[in-house]
């Protein structure tokens, strides 16, 4: 065969049957969607975020997308309210299809074909040109999953999982190696070394991790740059090392009081200087090599060591910890931090607990205490002891100064020369020791003479020492308020107040009557019933969350800053302690000084606070610690888990535990007077996963009764031994208190139980109501709840276990990362072994709850009881709920007269207050109420779950399986969980959504359908959000209409409520509005809300059993608070009207108020240019104005070739006076713009309001929809509104007014005169004038001081024949010679190649003459010099020669200089046939070949975007024929990689 080879088997054969994947750019395309429904909206937001220009066409009927709506209203895309019509075709790029209607869809589908435009049809592969794939996107990263069209979701499946293995900030990672590929390029651009910068770029690329890669800096870009160019091939991973210097104060001297960051910078750090006086105890945290510096020699000598030691290893790359023995809070470390810097280097100071204010609080005083010390000052000493401007004596100022004690005699004299009392307290801290050493002026020395402590300290002057911790923490009753009424308390949506303390005696006892308990009933969750005990039984609160949403402390922090008085009547404090080693040292040191403290804190903080834990156990200090125990899964779930409390158990601690709301309030009780009167400290624990967060109706004592409790009980308990002895005895005196007979262990079930289950927490009220049913079943089985954990009694243990108990379970709530057995099962078989025991030993078996919160169901427990009850009992077993269908097993758990509901709602959308509403409602009507919401918020749109359960008996803390009614509130839920799972047969299912019939039925998932159809569900749909829309056109809140109308129908469909007295609740609700009309409209809206509430006939739908399942359920997660994507809004800037003698003071004291001269305070990199040149080129009768401008450099401004000019343009001072005159506005007002910079800092400017609207407020531009709506609600006629309202209310109208009118925002504001925003909202309202940049005419190697531009004026007549003039245009047009303007420089990717001999090829069409004019001045400006520059090529393209030859003469110069190799103009309408640039590129195919492929020339186009694709066509055809048409194309874009085919198109 001439030698060609038969077949090769390394040439893959094709296979067929494969999409091709391509990634299409569609910015500033026109994309038409054709449909409303919510793939309609899928579409628009991916073509949205490709920047694509969206066009909207579907009747307002067929709009039930909820998302679109919302795009409409921001003015996102273009609506137009009506059917398809082929002229929607014109101009477009793309067409998406999703109209349901199928004819329709092949209609236009057809139409676009025919067209030429490519087209997807949803659901239509044969119709369509190209398909969706499912994609994931992380800034530059974008994943595309297909599977052809053979599995739509496990494309998704794919999607989600390729997306969870990759690091955060992939993406970015792709922008900052594009970055590095860049700057080397830069840095070496000959074609010869393509393939070394490949191997460099890839040795980066694929070694270095992601993370690093997206962490990449500007410097150590620069780094990798200079490596390679010096010759580098390849860089090791870690090739690049940033030195740091940083500076820890060490004043403090515990390592617990350092920060974090501190603590893991000595730790980490390749060497620590030190200074001689550091304590031991921090030098001991140091890793790495220690350099303690000699200080006696004086200063310079300590510079000499500093320089010796630090600058060479910060040259070597290491990083270098400077510890300071002072406060560095108070510029200890100064002359450290000039030395670095002198040597180039920028220290970071980690900043820490200053001594001045840790020390005298570790030792027990407070260096402010209300009136009797309100100020507070910090004071300076020299070497000997002089105080730097002592002030004249004060009472109640306290001051503070870091001294040492050889230098006291002469502060003390220095205070007693300033009139000091000799009898003022004053109180020393030694820094190392956290004692105080206290005294008066006059006794200070001699008391120092008899203590041996001698070093630095820190002392404390003022009478704020006689209120220190010891005496201001004291309980007194004598000063109790008033008894006031309890508020009803309905869920944790109400702010829950404790009740206040009414006056009480000494001799009130206690006298209960049985099975009656103290209290009030609240509507209360567990977290605030545990954080109502803690706060009224204490002066003092350290809460410790963990996860920035969690609810630890809130409560008290609340109650303490509304200064709420506990049940001593005293004021409480609540401290917010960050979690970290050592957290609970202060605790410790609060109690030690005498404080009745608590602590609040998330099972995750323990582990940190166990060291601090064995101190206070040691010393018997009575504390309790309230702790919501819980764990989080890799998944964010948050589940139940006690392994943290496990760890902490052997500190000498007592453990109590709660297993419900109820029990965590009582046994909150039973904590604190259990550990004040054994002198013991308690860690009381609770669910903080489930029964923290549920809300139900409990029994809470106030504050007096809590007050007699303790005291009462305390005189009871004395001489009580052992401390489970001491909770006994508690628990039994508070019997009739708390209506319950508490017990360390408490044993339910039959007496002569034979199968017994040992559990502890909220697990055992599962396993209580399993045992109601087995025992009513006849079986002998029981619970055995463990109460006192620790110090675990096995004589209490085994006193209550039945004596004939044959087999128990042991079920542990710990993580079972290990192979052995629980702590919980080590106790219980080891009890058996203590000689308390007579009978025979039983078996003992253990096992765990299935990770997940729906596994914690009573049905679960069944499973235990009958492995138990069987002959050969399952070891270390699993408890878990199986199945998919496990209604009918929760059902029998579910008490007598309890309904269940169930509400899914997105978590940020307008529903998701509607299980709030209804539980609200419910708890004020005497029955029991159960309520728990979990949060799904790990997902991009974050679903919230409300488990209901109300009715007349208690039920146990589990997810609702079996609800009476499901209310799906947001439809895109149902494609993430099988609501359906969630709901009981025949029981009532409601979808919040407008679409109906098979419409509504293609958007619910099979499987979720089946399951509905198999339950037989009264299925309901109800379009709240539309009847909200219509009732609230001009007046409410749109979220309150939706959740009126909602719960209305819930009251209407759910069984077990009085619909009639529900409904009349909602009327008074709504009668307390003071608007009228808002009144009406509401009971409006519910009314039509019932009467659109429809019955879906599910008999008919379509179903198909099987496919992927769904989950029934959602794991909790901690409900995070929302991110906003748009950060930059907080640097918005906020104007106000204020008074002229505001915009005075700054003036006239500068230095005070940091004044700074700025050009342009809103602008960075504003400069300074003068007008020398205003020039029109075409002539005065044309009608296109283009001209030329010169400008003078006054302040030293450098630009780039291809670099443009904005320029930040002013209104025309006229139209401006006019406005302010009309709309009222004084123009010498004085307004005052604040904003905050990118780093954090506030700034201020002041301009007059005539400046605002000059030189500011974008007053003539073209307002958006926005503004519109603002109108809508200024508006005070009610014609206008009308008119607005019709206008956004149909976008066509709306587009048609811009698009033939172009109204502006002054415009708008004379049509509607009745609609006045205030000043304030006026110029938030309407924005900035943002600069316009034109590209620079001129090289400023040939121009130093100047920059020239090429304009033409933007204008235009509307329909109605106003003239209309681009504003920046307009304002340069009219410039005067001399006049001044403000400008700022913005980079171009128009840049000359970096080799002068390189062929330059440029177009330029019309003023996109502007860069190719500085790209000739430059390459003339190096001929000048001497040097041998290249070839020049232009194909300059206008309307005419004879108006629009821009710069001809000049052109022609350099032209016949040589210079200008060749000069191709193209005036299109000079002769018959149209003549364009890219037919003068035809023309010289052979030439561009050469000068592009042969010697490396640079191909340049700028103008209007509509030539590209000829000119693209053309430099093909050129390359073709030397490589073949395919390898061109290639060749093009190998081309534009390498900066050789740059475009700037507009």
């Amino acid at each position: 065969m001439g030698g060609l080879s038969v077949d090769d088997p390394t040439v893959p054969v094709p296979k067929g049957g494969a999409s091709l994947i391509l990634a299409w750019s569609i910015a500033g395309r026109n994309v038409l969607i054709v449909g409303g429904n919510d793939a309609a909206a899928s579409r628009a937001f991916f073509a949205l975020e490709a920047d694509a220009s969206v066009t909207l066409v579907t009747p307002d009927c067929h709009l039930t997308s909820s998302q679109l709506r919302t795009r409409v209203d921001r003015g996102e895309l273009a609506w137009f309210n009506r059917s398809f019509e082929e002229r929607d075709l014109d101009s477009k790029h793309l067409v998406f299809i999703t109209a349901e209607n199928e004819s329709l869809a092949r209609h236009v589908a057809i139409a676009a074909k025919q067209r030429k435009v490519p087209v997807n049809v949803l659901d239509a592969a044969d119709a369509s040109d190209f398909h969706f794939m499912s994609t994931y996107r992380d800034h530059a990263l974008q994943i595309a999953v297909s599977t052809n069209g053979n599995g739509p979701k496990l494309a998704s499946r794919i999607r989600r999982q390729i997306a969870s293995s990759l690091p955060p900030n992939a993406g970015l990672a792709i922008q900052r190696l594009s970055a590095l590929r860049q700057r080397i390029r830069s840095a070496d651009p000959s074609p010869s070394s393509t393939s070394r910068r490949l191997r460099f770029i890839n040795s980066i690329s694929e070694a270095w991790p992601l993370e690093k890669l997206a962490d990449l800096s500007d410097s150590e870009i620069s780094h990798l740059v200079h490596s390679y160019v010096s010759g580098a091939d390849h860089v090791a991973p870690h090739y690049v090392r940033k030195s740091e210097v940083k500076i820890v104060g060490a004043a403090v001297a515990d390592p617990e009081l350092l920060t974090r960051k501190a603590y893991n910078a000595l730790a980490s750090a390749d060497l620590v200087v030190a200074d001689s006086t550091v304590s031991r105890e921090i030098l001991d945290i140091v890793g790495g090599e220690l350099v303690v510096l000699q200080v006696a020699a004086g200063r310079d000598h300590v510079e000499l060591q500093l320089e010796g030691a630090v600058l060479s290893a910060l040259k070597d790359g290491k990083d270098v910890v400077r510890v300071v023995a002072g406060d560095v809070a108070f510029g200890s470390a100064a002359e450290d931090i000039a030395l670095f810097q002198k040597h180039g280097y920028s220290p970071v100071v980690l900043p820490g607990v200053s001594a001045s204010v840790a020390a005298p609080l570790a030792a027990g005083i407070p260096l402010s205490k209300g009136t009797a010390a309100d100020q507070l000052l910090f004071l300076s000493a020299s070497q000997d002891g002089r105080l730097v401007n002592v002030p004249s004596f004060s009472a109640t100022r306290t001051l503070v100064v870091d001294i040492t004690t050889s230098a006291l005699p002469q502060a003390v004299a220095d205070l007693s020369s300033r009139g000091y009392p000799s009898e003022l307290p004053v109180a020393v801290v030694p820094h190392h020791q956290h004692r105080a050493i206290r005294a008066t002026i006059s006794t200070l020395l001699s008391i120092l003479k008899k203590d041996t402590f001698n070093g630095a300290a820190t002392v404390v002057i003022g009478y704020v020492i006689e209120n220190s911790i010891q005496t201001a923490l004291s309980h007194k009753v004598e000063h109790v308020q008033p008894h006031t009424a309890v508020p009803r308390s309905v869920t944790k949506f109400d702010t829950y107040v404790p009740p206040q303390p009414r006056e009480v005696t000494a001799s009130v006892s206690i006298k209960k009557t049985h099975n009656t308990r103290l209290g009030s009933v609240q509507q209360i969750s567990g977290q605030t019933a545990v954080s109502h005990v803690a706060y009224a039984l204490s002066d003092l609160s350290f809460v410790y969350p963990v996860a920035s949403t969690h609810t630890v402390g809130l409560d008290i922090a609340r109650w303490s800053s509304n200064n709420v008085k506990n049940a001593f009547g005293t004021s409480h404090k609540t401290i917010n302690m960050s979690t970290r080693t050592g957290a609970a040292t202060v605790v410790h040191g609060a109690l030690s000084a005498g404080a009745h403290a608590t602590s609040v804190l998330s099972s995750e903080a323990l582990p940190l606070m166990i060291p601090s834990m064995y101190h206070i156990a040691s010393a018997r200090k009575p504390v309790v610690f309230h702790v919501a125990t819980q764990a989080a899964t890799e998944n964010h779930s948050v589940v139940s888990d006690y392994s943290d409390v496990m760890a902490a158990s052997y500190t000498g601690f007592g453990l109590l535990g709660s297993g419900s709301v109820q029990e965590g309030h009582d046994l909150a009780v039973i904590s604190h007077v259990a550990a004040h009167a054994a002198k013991h400290p308690v860690l009381h624990f609770f669910d903080g996963a489930r029964i923290a967060r549920e809300s139900v109706k409990a029994s809470v004592l106030d504050f007096t009764d809590l007050n007699t409790v303790v005291k009462s009980v305390a005189e009871n308990v004395k001489g009580v031994d052992g401390f489970a002895n001491v909770v006994e005895r508690v628990m039994y005196e508070l019997k009739d208190v708390l209506g319950h007979a508490y017990q360390v262990f408490e044993f339910v079930g039959a007496r002569d139980a034979e199968v017994v289950v040992v559990v502890l927490g909220p697990a055992a009220e599962l396993v209580e109501a399993a045992v109601h049913k087995l025992v009513k079943a006849g079986k002998k089985v029981g619970v055995l709840k463990v109460r006192l954990y620790r110090p675990w009694s096995a004589h209490h243990f085994l006193q209550a276990l039945p004596k004939g108990v044959k087999k128990i379970a042991v079920v542990d709530q710990t993580s079972g990362g290990g192979a052995g057995h629980g702590p919980l099962y080590l106790d219980v078989t080891g009890s058996f072994y203590t000689g308390n025991w007579t009978g025979p030993v039983p078996a003992v078996i253990n096992g765990r709850f299935k990770q997940g919160s729906g596994n914690y169901h009573p049905a679960a427990v069944d499973a235990v009881f009958q492995t138990l009850l069987s002959h050969q009992p399952v070891y270390g077993f699993s408890i878990a709920l199986e199945g998919d269908d496990v209604s009918e097993a929760d059902a029998k758990y579910v008490g007598e007269g309890v309904r269940q509901a169930v509400f899914w709602d997105a978590q940020e959308k307008e529903t998701a207050a509607v299980g709030e509403a209804v539980t609200r409602y419910l708890a004020g009507q005497h029955q029991q109420v159960q309520s728990f919401v979990t949060h799904d918020a790990a997902q991009i749109v974050p679903v919230k779950i409300t488990n209901l359960r109300f009715g007349s008996a208690e039920t146990s803390p589990s997810l609702i399986r079996s609800a009476d009614y499901g209310g799906v509130h947001d439809l895109e839920i149902l494609q993430r969980y099988n609501v359906a799972l969630s709901v009981k047969h025949r029981g009532v299912l409601v979808l919040n959504t407008g679409l109906k019939g098979a419409e509504l039925e293609k958007e619910i998932p099979e499987v979720v359908k089946a399951e509905i159809v198999r339950r037989n569900l009264k299925v309901y749909a109800i379009d709240a959000n539309q009847v909200a829309k219509d009732w609230t056109w001009f007046k409410g809140k749109f979220e309150e209409y939706v959740s009126l109308v909602l719960k209305s129908v819930f009251f209407k469909l759910a069984p077990g409520i009085d619909f009639a007295g529900a409904m009349k609740a909602v009327g008074e609700g709504v009668s307390g509005e003071k608007d009228y009309t808002i009144f009406r409209t509401k009971l409006g809206a519910v009314q039509r809300g019932l009467e659109l509430l429809n019955t879906v006939d599910t008999a008919k739908w379509d179903v198909t059993y099987g496919g992927e399942k769904l989950p029934a359920f959602a794991e909790g997660t901690h409900p995070f608070d929302k991110v906003h994507l748009v950060e930059e809004e907080d640097l918005e800037p906020k104007a106000k009207h204020v008074k002229w003698h505001h915009a005075a003071w700054p003036v006239l004291f500068p230095e005070a108020y940091g004044v700074e001269k700025k050009l342009r305070p809103d602008v960075e990199d504003a400069h300074l240019v003068n007008v020398t040149e205003n020039v029109r080129l075409t002539p005065k009768e044309y009608e296109r104005n283009v001209f030329h401008l010169e400008m003078d450099i006054l302040d030293g401004m450098r630009y780039e070739i291809g670099d443009a000019l904005g320029v930040h343009g002013h209104n025309d001072p006229e139209h401006v006076a006019i406005f302010l005159k009309a709309y009222g506005l004084n123009p010498d007002d004085v307004v005052m713009v604040e904003r905050k910079t990118e780093d954090g800092r506030s700034t201020s400017e002041v301009r007059t309001v005539n400046q605002m609207f000059t030189q500011v407020v974008d007053l003539f531009g073209k307002p958006g929809r926005k503004f519109y709506q603002a109108l809508v609600d200024h508006a005070k006629d009610p014609k206008e509104r009308v008119l607005l309202a019709d206008l956004l209310s149909n976008a066509e109208d709306l587009q048609l007014l811009t698009d033939e009118e172009t109204p502006t925002y002054a415009d708008l504001l004379e049509r509607f005169p009745s609609a006045r925003p205030s000043l304030e909202d006026l110029l938030a309202l309407i924005p900035a004038i943002k600069p316009r940049h034109y590209s620079i005419a001129s090289a400023q190697s040939m121009h130093p001081n100047s920059v020239h531009l090429l304009i033409v004026l933007v204008d235009w007549k509307t329909k109605s024949g106003a003239l209309r003039f681009g504003q920046c245009t307009r304002y340069l047009v009219h410039s005067k010679v001399g006049q001044q303007l403000c400008v700022s420089i913005k980079p171009s990717v128009m840049k000359l190649p970096k080799s002068l001999m390189a062929p330059v090829i440029m177009s330029g069409l019309g003023t996109g003459m502007a860069p190719f004019r500085a790209f000739i001045e430059e390459r003339a400006y190096w001929r000048a010099q001497g040097k041998q520059v290249g070839p020049m090529v232009l194909y300059f393209g206008s309307r005419n020669r004879a108006n629009e030859y821009l710069y001809g003469e000049e052109l022609e110069a350099y032209h016949a200089d040589g210079l200008l190799t060749h000069l191709r103009l193209a005036f299109s309408r000079d002769q018959k046939e149209k003549v364009y640039i890219q037919h003068k590129i035809l023309e010289d195919q052979k030439l561009l070949e050469g000068y592009v492929m042969d010697e490396q020339g640079a191909f340049y186009l700028c103008g209007p975007t509509w030539p590209v694709p000829d000119v693209r066509d053309a430099l093909v055809g050129a390359f073709e024929p030397r490589i073949g048409k395919k390898r061109a194309v290639e060749y093009l874009e190998e081309l534009k990689e390498e900066d050789r085919y740059i475009l700037e198109v507009y």
